[in-house]
């Protein structure tokens, strides 16, 4: 980017609430606008009683109407109990689309606004504001609001209640003090609310009202421009946006020919400014291929695990058919034997029992040797599944060392460009802070980093980076407000489960039954009793295997201990999958052991109630945090930083 082109970019003055994240300023930096803001009114949250509030949401209303972000943001916030939403309703309003789209994520409900003029003389044009006879309706606005709505409502026959869960309290002291900076670099004044425009103009001293009568305003449509007026700003310096949204707001500043910037791409800002020093592109291009190999490492895993399921299952399969082939030959000697015994009835008993025991041997032999075969198996995938997140890990491990090289290395060459050094260190750190918020889920961290960030720009200068100080305070404050995913807790959990799978009782069929010792098979007379007997009891153990994925209905302890085992694996894997955020694996092993507790445990038992409620308790549990993946003090140093390269590349480099 040339010199020419950042001169070129206006300098746009927003005066609106401090957010800890305004949308319209970060979209503003997006595409190469310096930002200045000042607040001339603080919102300070009125508090409701919660008798009032709970009777609010009980009661359903024929309309409600928000006036204001605010007022959505601040009556959301009291509900704080989870039995308390918002209040039911026939029809959801608002003057205008930036309202709405801050109360729909909340509501949860349709909400109708004006499409052409954005106020309350629209609004009450609507046909189902007409007639409202016997209505009740609920407005949710701030103190000291426009009476306007509430009285047209009432002389239309409606019952009105108002709501004010907020207040706006003037903050002008510092217009004056700020005001010569706004001088030399803002040519572009953006606001959206026709009281803080007069409270702002009225706090301009003599001269500064005379610069902002040569500004440009941008408003959203509707009496805003006409407070404007009457400041005697020319009405060709006021331009009218569609909505209050910020993507209105924006679209009608590109439309300024006079004033249009160099428009580029967030994403193309990022690769030009990215960098500060000659090392960068090879620094980034280095982290690219560590983040292109930590990938490939998990897509490696993935494909290890996939290989082992696909294995474990083939290898059941050939168990299920082997199994069903020897009960099929079992089942046609047994036929022989019984038609041969009926043609001899003379035959030794003994001779048929000990037929029966060889038999039964032969099969558990085989039992035997493909339950071992499995377990091997089974062992196998465990340990390819550790392999795999050994690898995962060290690969992180080794992109940790990297990226504290490369932050060493850009330290130490900040630190050869005296007055920029702390710019670009702190640069660095917010970039950081990012990175382990959004790639390893690190809040503490990023957070800790922001605040070297911080303490490295308050040492260094802190008149002069004094708005960055206070945005890289405020980000503090919204990652500490944000949820955390306490991960270890859930790993203490699953590790209290897995130590109580064992005591689980499982379903009556399944309890393997006490040998039946009875003297009646050593005599000749009930031989063929016995025999049925011996067969019932044996075939009831095979014939079922198919049917219960390997495992027969009457279970030995080492079949007991391979369904016990298991259902621990999967418990280890949702440890691992929660220790690193793997949403997709924590739940389908979770799911594995519900699946194993519905099909093999007595289920109307109160321990394996409370076992498996506590598993589908977990089971919706969400193990990835959802955290932002900008900041604002992140787009602040990047204009630092690209006025500090425009700077060195008009002085020849030095």
């Amino acid at each position: 980017m040339s010199a020419t082109e950042i001169r070129m970019r206006p300098g746009v003055l927003l005066v609106r609430p401090d957010q800890h994240a305004d949308p319209l300023e970060l979209e503003l930096r997006d595409h190469g606008y310096p930002v200045y803001r000042h607040a001339v009114v603080a919102i300070e949250p009125v508090t409701i009683a919660k008798d009032e509030l709970t009777a609010l949401v009980a009661e359903h209303w024929d309309g409600v109407i928000v006036i204001s972000p605010n007022a959505a943001r601040e009556f959301h916030s009291q509900l704080q109990d989870p039995q308390l939403n918002w209040p039911q309703a026939r029809a959801y309003f608002t003057v205008g689309p930036g309202t709405a789209e801050a109360l729909s994520p909340l509501a949860q409900q349709p909400i109708s606004w004006p499409a052409g003029e954005h106020n309350s003389e629209a609004l009450l044009e609507f046909a189902e504001l007409e007639q409202l006879e016997g209505q009740k309706w609920l407005l949710i606005t701030g103190e000291n609001g426009r009476d306007l709505l509430p009285e047209a409502l009432r002389s239309r026959g409606a019952e009105v209640k108002i709501c004010a869960c907020y207040r706006r309290l003037p903050t002008t002291d510092e217009v004056t003090t700020a005001e010569q900076d706004w001088h030399q670099h803002v040519t572009v004044i953006m606001v959206s609310s026709a009281e803080q425009a007069k409270l702002f103009f009225q706090a301009l001293s003599t001269a500064g009202q005379e610069w902002a009568r040569n500004c440009h305003w941008i408003v959203p449509t509707g009496r805003i421009a006409e407070q404007i007026s009457e400041f005697k700003v020319a009405a060709a310096q006021i331009h009218e946006a569609r909505s209050a949204l910020p993507s209105a707001l924006v679209k009608t500043l590109l439309t300024l020919p006079s004033i249009e910037p160099k428009v580029k791409t967030a994403m193309n800002t990022e690769k030009e400014t990215t960098p500060a020093t000659t090392e960068s592109p090879r620094k980034s291009q280095s982290s690219n291929i560590f983040t292109r190999v930590f990938l490939v490492l998990i897509v490696v895993s993935l494909a290890v695990l996939a290989a082992g399921g696909w294995w474990v299952w083939q290898q059941q399969r050939s168990f299920n058919a082997a199994t069903q082939a020897d009960i099929d030959a079992v089942n046609q000697r047994l036929t022989s034997a019984e038609v041969a015994t009926s043609s001899t009835p003379a035959q030794d008993p003994a001779m048929i029992e000990a037929e029966v025991e060889r038999i039964r041997e032969l099969v558990n032999d085989r039992l035997d040797s493909e339950r071992a075969a499995r377990e091997r198996s089974l062992e196998r995938l465990a340990a390819r599944h550790e392999d795999a997140l050994a690898t995962v890990q060290e690969g992180q491990s080794q992109m940790a060392r990297q990226l504290t090289r490369m932050h060493e290395q850009l330290r130490a060459s900040e630190l050869r460009h005296g007055a920029q050094g702390p710019v670009l260190e702190a640069y660095e750190l917010v970039n950081l802070a990012i990175q382990r918020l959004n790639f390893d889920y690190q809040r503490n961290t990023a957070i800790a980093l922001l605040a070297q960030a911080e303490s490295v720009l308050t040492e260094s200068n802190p008149e002069t980076y004094q708005l960055v100080i206070r945005q890289l305070r405020n980000d503090q404050e919204l990652l500490n407000e944000l949820p955390e995913v306490n991960t270890q807790a859930i790993v203490m959990q699953l590790l209290r489960l897995q130590t109580a799978v064992r005591e689980l009782p499982l379903v009556t069929s399944l309890q393997p039954e006490a040998e039946k010792q009875s003297d009646d098979r050593s005599e000749l007379s009930n031989w063929r009793q016995n025999i049925a007997s011996a067969w019932d009891s044996f075939s009831s153990d095979l014939i079922k295997v198919r049917r219960h994925d390997g495992l027969p209905m009457h279970l030995d302890s080492d079949q007991r201990a391979l369904l016990f085992g298991r259902i621990e694996l999967q418990l280890q894997i949702a440890q691992q999958a929660a220790l690193n955020h793997h949403q997709e694996y924590y739940q389908a092993t979770l799911t594995e052991v519900l699946h194993y507790i519905d099909q093999y445990f007595a289920t109307e038992q109160s321990s394996v109630v409370q076992f498996r409620a506590e598993i589908v308790a977990l089971l919706e549990l969400s193990i990835e945090p959802d955290y932002p993946n900008r900041l604002l003090s992140h787009a602040m140093l990047r204009d630092l930083v690209n006025e500090m390269r425009e700077q060195r590349s008009a002085n020849g480099g030095q």
